[in-house]
């Protein structure tokens, strides 16, 4: 025993990879693809349809953990709740009687596996664990009772967490039923658009030859960074010779930006700038004119998401530009009604943000917990289930 009131064992002493292939599947059968497993969380986001399935599967049954053996810095888990079909790029695990599939699940939640698991990985692109790899993995096995124990409260907090995760996505839905009901409210006074109410411009990204230029601190804005904030903090920064010899241009705070293009759903996407900040070609800058708020057009363009996404195109991917940033239709307002949209929104808006904060407490404080239990089973003595 070790002075922690645990056993150090290999993984693969209590724990077998199960490999039951096949290629028939009943009718009713879940398929479980990484794509359904949620990054670090734990919780499984859907399920697919087996029956259009073409090769070969595993399959798993209820009390199982899956984990995702591609691009295991993902962390994708999940302990099955119903026996069904599952990828070959995940590995079924079956915890024996000397660790409970809960405990289990935590086990590979942690910190300390995930690092052990990304480090036994092989691949650049797709890098990819192996159960040979990751049976030989060291950790620290309570007893039965103290697993239970574990499992318990830190199940607890899990709930804490969905909890607080409805209560964000019910607050984004009122949010978006108030936004459309105070727009239509304005809809007898037809449209206008973007370019009529705000310049809209862009600028560019220096020459990457010359290293000094993103050696500043002119904070410099790229796509990946415009997720409906407000940026007060850039990945990168940029010097006053960079903005001298390049298309790169300094907009002021407050102003509006929108992502002509980038990757997955980042086109489309609005954020406000909290500084003043240069930005790349990638973006669309909205300076607002004094008949206008830049609020206004933001809680619009976040609303118009879906629709602004499909006015792109081009070859590859479907981009916007600046032309058809500026023919984007919005409500024509006065300022005063513009004004009074923003303050309601502002104030659901603000809910969310606590919510995100207190969300974001909850899973550090799970995280951290998770990894001193993990390591230290006998913090557990005292504490009531």
């Amino acid at each position: 025993m070790t002075p922690d009131h645990g056993v150090v064992v290999n993984l693969g002493d209590i724990v077998s990879n199960v490999r039951e292939a096949t290629s028939i599947f009943p009718h009713d059968a879940k398929y479980i693809g990484l794509e359904h497993l949620g990054e670090g969380t734990g919780r499984l986001l859907g399920t697919g349809n087996a029956q259009t399935l073409t090769s070969a599967k595993f399959r798993f049954r209820r009390g199982d953990v899956l984990f995702g053996k591609l691009r295991p810095y993902l962390r994708k888990t999940w302990l099955a709740t119903f026996s069904g079909i599952c990828s070959t790029d995940i590995l079924v695990l079956r915890p024996s009687d000397k660790i409970i599939p809960e405990y289990l699940h935590l086990l590979v939640q942690s910190d300390s596996f995930a690092q052990y698991a990304v480090s036994s990985s092989e691949g650049t692109k797709m890098p990819r664990t192996s159960w040979s790899k990751l049976a030989p993995c060291s950790v620290v096995l309570p007893p039965l009772a103290e697993q239970r124990r574990i499992a318990e409260i830190l199940g607890s907090m899990d709930d804490l967490i969905d909890i607080e995760r409805n209560e964000i996505q019910h607050i984004h839905r009122l949010k978006w039923h108030v936004a459309g009901k105070a727009f239509a409210e304005h809809s007898h006074l037809g449209l206008t658009t973007i370019g009529a109410l705000a310049d809209v411009s862009t600028g560019g990204t220096p020459s990457r030859a010359k290293p000094d230029y993103f050696k500043g601190h002119i904070p410099w804005v790229t796509t990946t960074e415009i997720k409906y904030n407000t940026i007060t903090k850039t990945a990168e920064m940029i010097s006053e010779e960079a903005l001298r010899q390049s298309p790169a241009k300094l907009y002021p705070k407050g102003t509006l930006l929108l992502a002509m293009y980038g990757q997955g759903a980042t086109r489309g996407r609005v954020a406000m700038l909290g500084v003043d900040a240069a930005i790349n070609q990638a973006c669309a800058a909205i300076r607002p004119r004094p008949s206008a708020s830049g609020w206004y057009i933001y809680f619009w363009l976040e609303l118009e998401y879906d629709v602004i996404r499909a006015l792109g195109h081009g070859s590859n991917q479907s981009n916007l530009n600046l032309e058809l940033v500026r023919s984007i239709p919005i409500p024509n307002v006065d300022l005063s009604s513009q004004q009074r949209i923003v303050n309601i929104l502002s104030v659901l808006d603000g809910r969310i943000a606590k919510l995100d904060e207190r969300l974001a407490l909850i899973k550090q404080l799970k995280t951290g917990l998770l990894s001193e239990f993990i390591q230290h089973p006998n913090l557990m003595e005292g504490v009531e289930s």
